[in-house]
């Protein structure tokens, strides 16, 4: 299931009672525009961020401006990511923009609330000053005392207050109903009229409870085929239009080494994250690294990074598993950072394959692989 599409997020909020945007979803040529009102926003369904900056959501002030716009939205294609579906909402007067989470914190094994003044924008974009945590308790939930703390420390004008409480307090809810691992509406705005609606929304479920999740069957999910295709080899896959792959042993270092190559000026491309069970036995990880390098292969990235650190797992089974995989890589450059258990027989390993630079370095390993995206040696 992964992520909902915004439109099927919306609707799961507005059920539990929020106020979204009217609006209606176009996936085809055949749609009536005779129930909509201008202007509007025509607003296309993927599962990536900064659609916004790539094109991906545009005015549309009039019945032909609108035609035209979803006829060149629909079976486009934004940072990589064929466009089906569109959304059309009206447009919504805007006095102040927030932004409100509620997701798994895992260091702390807890739900973490974070709210702002600031919506509308990247969250990893605003300084950490400007977002207030609150730490929510699986065996209490969340208390008034609570929203009172963090709405006091809010500029909010007294007729909202009420409003703003209930969406937390709604967003929670949902979080725990559907067994989300996030609930984000960003931004949730607030009108000229003192109304509080949530303009655009994301809803990850955990795929390990969908047996229960029986409201959530048949739905469409906003995985591409990239992502699908990664979770059913038991890793998690994410799609981004870069030229730099990066295949990493766990999530923490996965946003280490993204901040790294980002750093270095190099541009991400699909991420994946192979923490977890496809670990636990040779056959299972040589099954993975083929069908990983297999999906690469057909997104064609300029270099394959591979960055693990491994402290129980063996280096040289991972060395073995690229080997094995190498003839399906459609000769992509590979840069194999691995350390730990086994790393010498590793590199011995993989010596004599010319296509693949194996070192311990973390820093090297992200130079070189920027270094080669961008057509070095």
């Amino acid at each position: 299931m992964g992520r909902l599409q915004e439109y099927i997020s919306k609707d799961l909020l507005s059920r539990s009672g929020l106020t979204i945007p009217k609006g209606i979803i176009v996936s085809n040529d055949s749609f009536n525009l005779d129930s909509v009102t201008f202007p509007l926003v025509v607003k296309a369904q993927i599962p990536i961020g900064g659609r916004g900056k790539s094109g991906g959501i545009k005015i549309a002030n009039s019945r032909s401006e609108a035609t035209d716009i979803i006829n060149s939205m629909i079976g486009s294609s934004i940072n990589g990511v064929p466009v089906d579906t569109v959304l059309l909402e009206e447009k919504v007067d805007i006095k102040q923009e927030l932004y409100v989470s509620v997701f798994i914190d895992r260091d702390k094994s807890n739900a973490l609330l974070m709210i702002s003044e600031y919506g509308g924008i990247d969250i990893e974009e605003l300084d950490s000053e400007k977002i207030l945590k609150i730490n929510i308790s699986p065996l209490t939930g969340i208390k008034d005392y609570m929203l009172r703390s963090v709405i006091g420390r809010m500029s909010l004008d007294s007729d909202v207050i009420d409003s703003v409480k209930n969406v937390i307090r709604t967003i929670y809810d949902i979080f725990i109903q559907y067994d989300a691992e996030l609930v984000e509406i960003n931004p949730l705005v607030i009108t000229n009229n003192s109304n509080v609606v949530a303009l655009d929304a994301k809803i990850i479920i955990d795929d390990n409870s969908l047996f229960r999740q029986t409201e959530l069957e048949g739905l469409e999910s906003g995985l591409n085929s990239f992502e699908t295709n990664t979770s059913k080899l038991g890793v998690n896959g994410v799609f981004v239009d870069g030229d730099i792959a990066i295949i990493t042993s766990g999530a923490g270092l996965q946003m280490a080494t993204n901040d790294t190559v980002t750093s270095l000026g190099g541009l991400l491309g699909p991420t994946i994250d192979m923490g977890g069970t496809v670990l636990k036995d040779e056959e299972t990880l040589n099954k993975a690294i083929f069908g990983i390098i297999s999906e690469l292969s057909i997104l064609n990235p300029k270099v394959i990074l591979f960055n693990t650190f491994f402290q129980f797992a063996r280096c040289d089974v991972m060395a073995r598993a690229i080997k094995n995989s190498l003839s399906n890589s459609n000769n992509i450059p590979i840069v194999a950072r691995l350390q730990g258990r086994g790393d010498d027989e590793a590199a011995q390993i993989l010596s004599d394959s010319p296509s693949v630079f194996v070192t311990k370095s973390f820093e090297e390993a992200c130079t070189l692989a920027v270094n080669t995206a961008k057509g070095g040696n």
